[in-house]
């Protein structure tokens, strides 16, 4: 692996890095790869957003977000960030949790739970406890979109040989979450797991992460599930942030700026 790809895989797991920068910016990562996986959900009476972080992705979902934008973190600084960047905002709340529960949202009443890149690091019981949440707090006909942990394939066969590159996302990353475990618990927890993509996040090869799409069995989106493996998400994030960069400079030349 070369040290560019060191270099990326260090800032994407140091906490409260931009880890929006390999698209080129939130902007260029929501329309290459959030908005085309969770626009059938969109708009949305109420959404709501597992660790909000500084709050700038929660800026795209607000405009989404019909009646209320509920946004949540375990970091004092992170809620009170998005407080004062939301402070204009009526139908938005910024609210503490405690890492497993989405306290302050009603039963039956969001349309969306949205988290990325927040659980990649929860554990079996956090995730388990999130699930449980979800399916208390989902409308009948919402969904949950949750980028998880997927390095616990590797784990799974203690006599497979562990690639060493692994070590970097395992860090950051639980070894005993993968899709497969988050498509039973959430089977445990009477959701079901409508989409699962499997996808690399800094070396081509390997499939850490995994975004999971749950809903209501009784949902009109309910259907049978499907498992994607998607080893071409490094090169979706790239390619974004060239077309980012290319827009800068089109944009750049027609204002005169060098």
């Amino acid at each position: 692996m070369n040290s560019a790809s060191n270099d990326e895989n260090n800032n994407l797991i140091r906490v409260g890095e931009d880890w929006a920068a390999p698209w080129g910016g939130i902007r260029s990562m929501w329309l290459t790869s959030i908005f085309p996986r969770i626009g059938q959900f969109l708009p949305a009476d109420r959404v709501v957003e597992i660790g909000c972080g500084n709050g700038k992705i929660a800026k795209v979902l607000h405009a989404f977000a019909q009646s209320e934008l509920v946004l949540l973190d375990i970091s004092d600084e992170s809620v009170e960030q998005c407080r004062r960047a939301f402070e204009k905002s009526t139908k938005t709340r910024c609210l503490k949790t405690n890492g497993s529960s989405l306290q302050g949202v009603a039963d039956n009443s969001a349309d969306l739970v949205f988290s990325l890149y927040s659980l990649i690091g929860a554990s079996v019981e956090t995730m388990q406890a999130y699930l449980q949440e979800c399916e208390r707090v989902l409308t009948v006909d919402g969904a949950a979109f949750l980028h998880h942990s997927n390095v616990g394939m590797y784990y799974r066969d203690e006599s497979s040989l562990i690639d060493s590159r692994l070590q970097a996302f395992a860090t950051a990353r639980d070894v005993s979450i993968d899709a497969t475990s988050v498509q039973e618990m959430a089977e445990d927890t009477n959701l079901l797991c409508i989409k699962q993509e499997c996808i690399n996040w800094g070396v081509a090869e390997l499939l850490s992460d995994c975004f999971s799409t749950l809903v209501r069995p009784d949902s009109k989106w309910a259907q049978e599930s499907e498992l994607i493996i998607n080893p071409a998400f490094h090169n979706e994030r790239r390619l974004a942030a060239q077309r980012a960069h290319e827009k800068r400079i089109r944009t750049d030349a027609s204002w005169g700026v060098h």
